[in-house]
């Protein structure tokens, strides 16, 4: 295995990892002795660990220089762009259905709304650490590129000085 293949398989394998294990726990109060309690306590201690791996793979990405605007790794960038939805929408779905069912008459004691509103936070910090890190990178260089295109149009570009 190539450590391109290994970069590739250790992103897509965190975030998989993130989106099973997680929807697991979110549910698990539908099925298991844990409270809704529990199971956030257990996602608050997992979820930080496979966010920092995604993390360090954004910043692999972008080393460098940002005036070029290039990336080490354009098939993991583009993993790196769609996986954060796909583990948001999953996640999201498995909150809000189990936020639904546990809340039904009869069922006991289910999710609260602030249990709701914490694992909402962590989804969307998840969002900001990956998609929020990725835009940067992204804007930020492009917006270095047309700096430099509109530096090299100046009138008084030091290309365009009379030479003695």
């Amino acid at each position: 295995m190539t450590a391109i293949e290994a970069r590739r398989k250790l992103i897509i394998l965190s975030l998989l990892t993130t989106v099973v294990f997680s929807m697991l726990l979110i549910i698990a109060p539908l099925f298991t002795p844990f409270t809704s309690k529990q199971s956030l306590q257990v996602v608050q201690i997992i979820f930080p660990v496979f966010a920092g791996y995604i993390g360090a793979a954004v910043l692999f990405l972008f080393r460098g220089d940002p005036n070029k605007g290039n990336v080490a790794d354009p098939t993991l960038l583009k993993i790196l762009i769609y996986a954060p939805f796909i583990v948001f929408w999953c996640i999201a779905a498995a909150i809000l259905i189990d936020f639904y069912v546990s809340n039904q008459p009869g069922f006991g004691e289910g999710m609260s709304f602030s249990d709701l509103t914490t694992y909402v936070t962590l989804i969307v910090s998840f969002m900001n650490i990956t998609t929020g890190a990725i835009g940067a990178f992204l804007f930020q260089s492009e917006e270095l590129k047309q700096e430099a295109i509109r530096s090299d149009r100046s009138p008084i570009a030091a290309n365009d000085l009379p030479r003695p």
